[in-house]
């Protein structure tokens, strides 16, 4: 009995491993990163804006900066030591009540929307790595229970360089 259950693992085992080897994530699991392993440094360059509200940008600059240290193996460099550079555009960053207060005029649900452009360079070949046309996000808050407009910006902005982050890995 032990030694058919043995004979057991060691089939399973056989017929697992060969998938778990491959380099190519298109073809089945493998054990090798999500991001391009060749990329050793990211240049995070302040996104532009058009928006009346200034301070936009450096937010959703810094959010990219945190959220590429902590889920990408890149260093965020300044400058052309870096391997490659991200830039980009907020193009819009509109906002609406999505419900009042029973009784009253005063805002029970809002939401803040925003917009991007933006582009991923390989600054050794010029090569565009990634890019991202009009990518949307979406946060509500609700002012009721607390919640302001800056809690909802900050929602808006982690979800957004959690989005672009995303666009950062190679494609399977």
């Amino acid at each position: 009995m032990k030694k058919s259950w043995t004979m057991c693992l060691v089939v399973v085992w056989a017929a697992t491993m060969p998938g778990c080897g491959r380099t190519d994530p298109r073809v089945g699991y493998t054990n090798r990163s999500l991001f391009d392993e060749s990329i050793k440094s990211v240049e995070v360059r302040i996104f532009s804006t058009k928006e009346f509200r200034r301070g936009l940008e450096f937010e959703l600059t810094e959010a990219l900066v945190k959220r590429i240290e902590a889920d990408t193996p890149y260093k965020v460099l300044k400058g052309p030591q870096a391997d490659t550079v991200l830039e980009g555009q907020l193009v819009t960053v509109p906002q609406a009540v999505l419900a009042d207060l029973y009784g009253s005029d005063l805002p029970a649900e809002k939401q803040q929307r925003l917009a991007v452009n933006f582009t991923w360079k390989d600054r050794r070949s010029g090569q565009i790595l990634a890019k991202g046309s009009n990518l949307r996000v979406v946060a509500e808050y609700a002012p009721p229970v607390g919640e302001t407009f800056f809690t909802g910006q900050q929602e808006l902005m982690d979800e957004m360089a959690r989005k672009i982050v995303g666009r950062m890995r190679e494609p399977w």
